[in-house]
């Protein structure tokens, strides 16, 4: 999957987690650190990292990592 890795990364920093606790398949419910305010920081920090502005439908669509990361390569892309 395009930038998990990094993705990952900037997650496990807002989540205050370490890395290996996030898969491709982590979703709010399977991460207790995930709550609605670290979600917001994690929008903040994904946008910092990759330099662009997430819509509010592209923060609401953001349930899991996968979809965090299709629409960071989206962005990107």
């Amino acid at each position: 999957m395009q930038h998990f890795e990094a993705v990952r990364q900037v997650m496990a920093a807002v989540m205050m987690v370490d890395p290996s606790e996030i898969a491709e398949d982590t979703q709010p419910n399977s991460l207790s650190a995930w709550d609605s305010l670290r979600h917001l920081n994690l929008m903040l920090a994904l946008e910092e990292e990759f330099g662009f502005t997430l819509a509010p439908e592209e923060i609401e669509a953001m349930v899991s990592v996968k979809k965090i990361c299709d629409i960071v390569a989206a962005k990107i892309a």
